[in-house]
């Protein structure tokens, strides 16, 4: 069977993995599971958090305990952080007002340890959750991130990408992992500015397009929440340092 056949079973499991979700939910980068099904710890009680000087203050990025899902008050930080950050980075995308996750989505994958959470840590022992992402393990060989947030004051200062390398760690050293994916929402019919910067901050990462989907024929039922035709790219990155090629043909190269 050829590569692209391979990618394009790998696609359509996926999707019609995130299909099963919650009908809420826009997919943006990539979709939350299903929620009802049994997910994995990311990582054991063992590892070690990764510290970031700031000041007098410190930032250390880790996956909360399970028990943090029943903490009201950081369960709506986070999906306040998720639903801020989305609110101006699908600017154009998505229509005002769309909300990225809910209350019940945030608590159930801080259960299941599905989120990595970035904290400014004060000399007083006081912590404030400025950022985080979502890692997840989606078969023997590859793993997913995204929900990828920081707090507007903190943007520019390196924590995105210590987030993103951090959740690619811990699927080559929990998991065994080789290849990591993200996904990129993208309209068809207009350039977004934030779209393009932030497609080249992935490549620049290492990520590299493998596929590309068609939102409208995967996921109809959230087409109303989307302001035009929009598709979704499919990026995947080697964790053993190795780089990949882009396997989509020369017409949807063409569109990026």
């Amino acid at each position: 069977m050829g590569k692209a056949s391979i990618i394009g079973q790998k696609i359509r499991a996926i999707n019609r993995h995130a299909r099963r979700g919650s009908p809420s939910l826009v997919r943006v980068k990539h979709a939350i599971p299903t929620l009802t099904q049994p997910l994995e710890p990311m990582m054991s009680d063992s590892s070690p958090p990764t510290r970031h000087s700031n000041s007098c203050k410190s930032i250390s990025i880790e996956i909360p305990p399970a028990s943090s899902a029943d903490d009201d008050a950081f369960v709506r930080e986070i999906a306040r952080v998720i639903n801020v950050e989305y609110s101006w980075g699908e600017a154009g995308v998505v229509r005002d007002g769309t909300q990225r996750v809910t209350l019940s989505e945030v608590e159930d994958q801080l259960r299941a340890r599905h989120f990595s959470v970035a904290f400014l840590n004060s000399p007083d022992g006081r912590r404030e959750a400025i950022g985080c992402i979502y890692v997840k393990k989606l078969n023997a060989t590859h793993g997913t991130l995204g929900l990828l947030a920081v707090c507007s004051e903190h943007h520019g200062t390196g924590l995105a990408r210590d987030l993103v390398r951090y959740g690619e760690d811990l699927c080559r050293r929990t998991f065994g992992l080789k290849i990591m994916q993200i996904e990129l929402l993208v309209p068809t019919n207009v350039k977004i500015a934030h779209k393009v910067r932030l497609q080249a901050w992935y490549e620049k990462m290492g990520y590299v397009v493998v596929a590309m989907g068609d939102f409208a024929a995967d996921y109809p039922h959230m087409v109303p929440l989307l302001l035009g035709p929009t598709d979704y790219r499919v990026f995947e990155k080697r964790l053993d340092g190795q780089a990949l090629t882009s396997r989509i043909s020369d017409k949807a190269e063409a569109k990026l």
